[in-house]
């Protein structure tokens, strides 16, 4: 079975900590990224196709959880929802919105069996088949470009995404092994960027964000093993949450207390700290 992916979203941390640890307890769901405030979720959703979602009905920062599976419900294929409330107020808006699921906090163990069930059972996304019914006959614009898609069995799926789960994360020998592009997540699709188009990486709990002159992209890895995929391409890790093309850095502007600010190129410029146990290293790297 595909591992299912699943966003946790709620304010309380305690609460995301036992939801992790729970869906941890099951190979076929992942948890990949959580969000305190809804405006977090909703990027978060935007750049990567999730199956589930929990998420708190009431206030998440700027808006509430209710009105966070609003804008979700908008998307061409939103994530089931898992409502996680503390009261039975708003559980009729919440399945009026098609919510998979509304429990109260705390939960027992055998209540969040029953959510991972449900999660389980959702169905896959529908595979789009074109042009099956017009016939072998019917008239193709010459023009029009088709993509054909053809369905993995279960186990052929398993040792497809297992293959390239290994070309993506494995460190390799050479270069020539690998293309010298990142995979990024962008509206459920995996886009890859090119090395060169990237400007910085910004890590956010246990996935980062990459930062290139068109936008930003999501990426599932920690900064760690992006940091040794991209060493030998030119790419420093300036701050535990940053890691940085250098082909990309226009300039080093020195601030209070001997700290140094790196600026980037494009528009607008990026202005990012170096922490102090770094300078040393990233001066020898710059010849200064």
């Amino acid at each position: 079975m595909y591992p299912l992916r699943c966003l946790l979203a709620h304010p309380v941390s305690e609460i995301r900590q036992t939801l992790r640890d729970h869906c941890q307890r099951v190979a076929w769901l992942r948890v990949v990224g959580e969000a305190a405030r809804a405006n977090e979720a909703l990027e978060l959703a935007q750049n990567m196709a999730y199956n589930a979602l929990f998420l708190a009905p009431g206030p998440m920062g700027e808006c509430t959880g209710l009105e966070l599976a609003r804008l979700l419900k908008t998307m061409p294929l939103p994530p089931a929802l898992l409502f996680v409330a503390t009261t039975q107020d708003q559980a009729l808006e919440a399945f009026e919105l098609g919510a998979l699921d509304y429990f109260l906090w705390p939960a027992s163990t055998e209540r969040l069996d029953q959510c991972l069930e449900k999660i389980r059972r959702i169905p896959p996304p529908p595979h789009a088949v074109q042009n099956t019914t017009a016939g072998n006959n019917a008239p193709r614009p010459a023009h029009k470009r088709e993509t054909l898609r053809l369905d993995l069995g279960d186990d052929d799926e398993e040792h497809f995404v297992e293959a390239l789960k290994a070309t993506w994360s494995e460190p390799l020998a050479t270069s020539a092994q690998r293309p010298d592009k990142l995979p990024v997540q962008s509206a459920g699709k995996t886009l890859l960027i090119p090395y060169v188009h990237i400007i910085f990486i910004a890590a956010e709990d246990d996935y980062c964000f990459v930062h290139t002159s068109s936008g930003k992209y999501l990426n599932a890895s920690r900064l760690k093993n992006l940091e040794e995929r991209l060493a030998q391409h030119r790419f420093f890790r300036i701050h535990r949450k940053y890691l940085v093309n250098l082909d990309m850095v226009t300039e080093v502007a020195s601030m209070p207390g001997a700290n140094l600010m790196l600026r980037t190129a494009g528009t607008p410029r990026i202005e990012l700290p170096v922490s102090r146990r770094r300078i040393q290293e990233l001066k020898s790297l710059l010849g200064l």
